[in-house]
């Protein structure tokens, strides 16, 4: 009988690479870990050399993933969840909560939301977050899913939170956000030289830039630099100081907060599209999936259900 060996890290490396990459830090993802910062580093660089590609952009003050890293944090988690939810199932633990959304939503409101979100559930049950494309959400529905993230500037459905309305303002490092205030008290037309970062793909009702100049009554827009097709890329672009990126609340909370981006005006444009949070038929059986519902609807800054 022929025996077959799969050629894998270990599951050390690989919990303290999913650790680190959701956590955004070594320092964070070893007392989660209750292990060394230093031996959290040796799994992260074991795997970088066992791969020949960085995983990590340690260059700023901040930890983020690189494109490859990204790559491998979805290979990585996925595979991690299908072996904890296979365990959970032989030992018949309590009901989990399956959460579909957009990389966006898992990334950017979910993870800063992770540890108030896990105590909600207490006991021993758990989320399990898949991402796709947002075209491709509706397609996953049906892999016992409880709770979805979806655009929309109203809806129809039972059981659905507005979790963020979109308000939308300039956001950049404070150095380019110094520069460009600078310009823009000479002229207006100095926006013809502001640097815009922009995402490439389908919006589906998001603001675009465009939307902004029109309802600043700005006729004379900056220059595209660079496009994205995923926002968190666009963000960690502007991070970087690329240029100036629209952001929306609720998004890009946790930048504005740390001081990584700053915002241009104090003020924010309302827009009518939101982001609502709603349970399927099964997540309105799942009593874990109820009480992550409520914390949502707790947590939004305005709140609204439909009917």
């Amino acid at each position: 009988m022929s025996s077959r060996r799969y050629n894998i890290p270990s599951t050390s490396s690989l919990t303290a690479f999913e650790s680190v990459a959701r956590l955004r830090g070594f320092a964070r993802a070893a007392e989660e870990l209750n292990t060394s910062q230093s031996a959290v580093s040796r799994h992260i660089g074991g795997l970088e050399a066992r791969l020949g590609v960085k995983l990590f952009d340690r260059s700023g003050k901040r930890v983020a993933l690189t494109r490859a890293g990204e790559l491998y944090f979805g290979a990585v988690t996925s595979a991690l969840e299908e072996i904890q939810n296979a365990e959970r199932s032989i030992r018949s633990e309590p009901s989990d909560v399956t959460i579909a959304c957009t990389h966006e939503v898992s990334h950017l409101f979910l993870m800063p939301r992770y540890a108030d979100l896990k105590r909600t559930l207490g006991g021993k049950a758990d989320m399990r977050i898949i991402t796709s494309e947002y075209s491709l959400v509706p397609s996953i529905l049906d892999a016992g899913v409880d709770l979805v993230f979806e655009y929309s500037d109203t809806t129809d459905r039972q059981d659905a939170t507005v979790v963020t309305p979109e308000l939308i303002t300039p956001v950049g490092t404070p150095d380019l956000v110094d520069e460009i205030r600078a310009k823009l008290k000479g002229s207006a037309s100095a926006w013809r030289d502001v640097p815009l970062l922009a995402l490439s793909k389908a919006n589906y009702g998001w603001a675009v830039w465009d939307d902004w100049f029109e309802a600043r009554g700005i006729a004379d827009r900056g220059i595209t630099v660079e496009t994205f097709d995923n926002y968190v890329y666009l963000l960690e672009a502007a991070v970087n100081g690329q240029g100036l990126a629209l952001g929306w609340r609720g998004f890009v909370d946790r930048y504005l907060a740390d001081g990584a981006l700053v915002q241009l005006e104090d003020r924010w444009i309302t827009r009518r599209t939101k982001l609502w949070a709603r349970l399927t038929p099964k997540g309105l059986k799942n009593k874990a999936a109820l009480r992550i519902m409520r914390q949502l609807r707790d947590d939004a800054p305005n709140s609204e259900r439909s009917g």
